[in-house]
């Protein structure tokens, strides 16, 4: 199948729109400019020689940019979604796209750059916070109306979701993924976030088993942790009930064998979506820099 590329209609800017294209988003380029040639067509008076055309990418996906007179303007019938994982990534897309835009048509997500574009920066759990639940598709809905720039932390809230959830491809096996995670040893080594340190007191891996350790922070900060571990399946999943008295969650870890390696799936499910919410500012990060230890660990493993 042709893939269809969008054609955006500019008066004489379109190179100006291009390169603040290409400073917004990664992975993009211009593949070919086009200049009009000699015409007598009425519209192309005295623009031989200009830029007509240009071909480029944004994040790999083309587009081109058309300097086709004062004739026509954007219209906010047509916008370019942008899924954004984390609000980091949505509040960078925002300030970046608005710089210049009307403020006036900033609303539900929706923005217009300075270049009267529009864009729509949403979630890209947008589908699971309004589901199949209509009650829930309504309270997100009353959160998300009175919104310019998407809260997703309160359209979560609002959804009642109590999991972070996080994901990593690599490229080792699930049963090496699995000894990393069942050797107390190896465990220690890249269990936590950046900076920390473990010491285990007690590492029982078998269904109903204990696991008591402190975790140091790079401050010297001993944080005690208990765990359980609920259900435990070689090479596939690892259910772990976290029961200090900080934060209760349960952990479930699944490992899915893919071409490459293994997909790891980090589901944390807390009691409730009010406790949830006091630990997205760090949560998913700190998940993120656990699988970078694990990687680290596992790097050591297999070379």
């Amino acid at each position: 199948m042709a893939p269809i590329t969008p054609c955006l209609w500019f008066d004489r800017n379109a190179e100006e729109a291009v390169d603040f294209y290409l400073s917004v988003f990664p992975n993009s380029r211009i593949t070919q400019v086009a200049r009009y040639p000699e015409s007598d067509h009425p519209a192309h008076e005295g623009r031989r020689g200009e830029v007509l055309m240009i071909s480029f990418e944004l994040d790999g996906r083309p587009f081109t940019a058309l300097n086709g007179g004062p004739y026509f303007k954007f219209t906010e019938a047509v916008s370019f979604q942008i899924d954004c994982k984390t609000q980091d990534e949505l509040d960078r897309y925002w300030d970046l796209l608005s710089e210049g835009g009307d403020p006036e048509a900033q609303q539900c997500g929706w923005l217009k750059d300075k270049f009267g574009l529009s864009w729509q920066l949403v979630p890209t759990s947008m589908p699971q916070l309004m589901g199949s639940d209509d009650e829930r598709g309504a309270r997100v809905m009353k959160a998300l109306c009175p919104m310019k720039k998407l809260d997703i932390a309160a359209l979560e809230l609002a959804a009642g979701l109590t999991a972070v959830t996080n994901e990593r491809f690599v490229s080792a096996s699930p049963a090496e993924v699995f000894d990393a995670i069942r050797d107390p040893e190896r465990l220690a080594r890249w269990w936590g976030p950046d900076g920390f340190t473990n010491s285990f007191h007690v590492f029982d891996f078998k269904p109903g088993g204990d696991w008591k350790h402190d975790m140091t922070g790079p401050d010297g900060t001993v944080y005690p942790n208990e765990s359980r571990f609920l259900e435990i399946v070689p090479n596939e999943k690892v259910v772990i009930e976290h029961i200090a008295t900080v934060h209760h969650f349960l952990l479930t870890i699944t490992l899915t064998e893919t071409p490459e390696g293994t997909r790891i799936d980090w589901y944390q499910d807390f009691d409730t979506p009010e406790e949830r919410a006091k630990v997205l500012a760090y949560v998913p990060r700190c998940n993120e820099e656990n699988f970078d230890r694990l990687e680290t660990e596992l790097g050591h493993s297999t070379n």
